[in-house]
């Protein structure tokens, strides 16, 4: 009897053992979890670098069915001519589409429209808003009349040009108004943003100090660089 309960209790685990296991499993989740956070955030910018371009290919799709024009400021604004495209709706009946928002958009939205986020910003350039940004000085050549949408001809570089940018407007909701210099550039994806061009590709575009920089006429050089149509 006492040599079977000898056994038993040598059959165990002993506290050693125990404590060794559990900090081996601490080791192991230590470079498991982060590792897994970073493939799945990889994953949602490509989901964003995806909806971006599909977003940007749609504005193209819809300027060739409009004479070569992209949306204006408004009748239809950039947002309802994209998806059009995508369910051949009406402006007046197509629905919030996911497509509109980053997965790595986790922004609380405030004011109105919170149900409907947007995390892209369309370039003012393309619809010159009100006939505010008219001035050639400004933001470059051949920009349309007050509230009408931009020319693709009239874009002399179009691999320099956005036509969408990941941003975030003064009030965190789509229709704000708010134009782009007053937008906050958003850098959810390794610093960075991405960028969908008017030549239809769309790349991240890394948020750096310099970018953030004011450069000609009190602008900063994100926009200097990606948001003027300049030949």
């Amino acid at each position: 009897m006492k040599h079977l309960l000898n056994s038993r209790i040598r059959s165990g685990f002993t506290l050693v053992e125990l404590l060794t296991v559990i900090a081996i499993i601490g080791i192991l989740a230590a470079i498991i979890i982060p590792t897994v956070g970073k493939v799945r955030e990889t994953a949602k910018a490509a989901t964003c670098l995806s909806n971006i371009r599909q977003l940007g290919l749609s504005l193209l799709m819809y300027a060739e069915q409009n004479r070569g024009q992209l949306p204006g400021e408004n009748n239809p604004k950039w947002d309802y001519a994209a998806l059009s495209m995508f369910t051949q709706e009406s402006n007046g009946t197509i629905p919030y589409n996911k497509i509109l928002k980053c997965p790595s958009d986790n922004e609380v939205r405030t004011g109105e429209n919170i149900d409907k986020p947007r995390s892209y910003g369309y370039n003012p350039v393309m619809c010159n808003p009100g006939g505010g940004y008219g001035n050639e000085s400004m933001y470059g050549v051949n920009l349309p009349a007050p509230n009408q949408g931009m020319r693709i001809s009239g874009i002399p570089n179009p691999s320099r040009v956005a036509l969408l940018v990941e941003f975030h407007s003064s009030l965190n909701v789509y229709n704000s108004g708010a134009y782009a210099t007053r937008a906050e550039l958003l850098s959810l994806h390794n610093g960075g943003m991405n960028v969908a061009f008017a030549d239809g590709r769309a790349q991240r575009i890394k948020n750096t100090p310099e970018l953030q920089k004011t450069g000609a006429y009190g602008l900063k050089q994100f926009i200097n660089l990606y948001l003027r149509n300049s030949p």
